[in-house]
């Protein structure tokens, strides 16, 4: 076992986070079962994306495992429900499990009190954190471990495109799913919002 694996174990176990080992595999374990997906594979990925820095590597975990404790998780069923909306499509040309949210035609087409849960879900990452995360789990592999969101606002109102929901969205990813993001599309954006839109991009996802 690596030195910063071992040393995030003991770290961990002071804080009173028991750690059981399963088979081969370590797993974190919390009072959610979501967290238990905190597999070394899925830790490593915090760990290289904070360069080693083992101090900011055990906050970024912590944090995560906290941030977990919010979500109870959908079922496969439960998602079908929103399928119309948001809905895995195929892999994009780098064989990328490819999710699309249709924000605009969910401003559109839904009665009030459906849009209203809409955008309140997707306003709390709620809709973004399950359909990522079943992707996660059933989708992506070791050889495509990356995902790509298409947010398509086809519809959307020019004064309507969502920025402070969809800089919350990216920064959910890149804080609690590490290396997930292989590409993030806004298509369809109105006119009016497409500045504001290219300068997140410029702030939020450059290499």
């Amino acid at each position: 076992m690596e030195d910063w694996l071992v040393a995030l174990y003991a770290a961990l176990q002071e804080q009173a986070i028991t750690i059981p080992e399963s088979d081969t595999k370590v797993r974190i374990l919390s009072k959610l079962d979501e967290c238990s997906r905190l597999n070394e594979d899925e830790l490593r990925r915090f760990y290289d994306v904070l360069d080693g820095d083992f101090a900011k590597f055990l906050s970024s975990v912590k944090k995560t495992i906290q941030w977990r404790r919010k979500y109870n998780l959908l079922s496969k069923k439960e998602l079908e429900t929103w399928d119309h909306l948001v809905f895995w499509h195929g892999s994009d040309v780098m064989q990328r499990p490819s999710l699309i949210i249709r924000i605009g035609l969910a401003g559109s087409n839904l009665n009030s009190d459906d849009q209203e849960g809409f955008v309140r879900a997707v306003g709390m990452h709620y809709f973004l954190v399950n359909f990522v995360e079943y992707g996660v789990v059933n989708l992506v592999n070791r050889e495509n471990p990356q995902l790509t969101v298409l947010l398509d606002c086809d519809r959307l109102a020019p004064f309507e495109f969502p920025i402070q929901t969809f800089r919350s969205c990216v920064e959910t990813l890149q804080d609690h799913y590490p290396n997930r993001l292989g590409c993030l599309l806004v298509v369809r954006v109105p006119s009016i919002a497409q500045v504001m839109t290219q300068t997140l991009y410029q702030v939020r996802l450059s290499p």
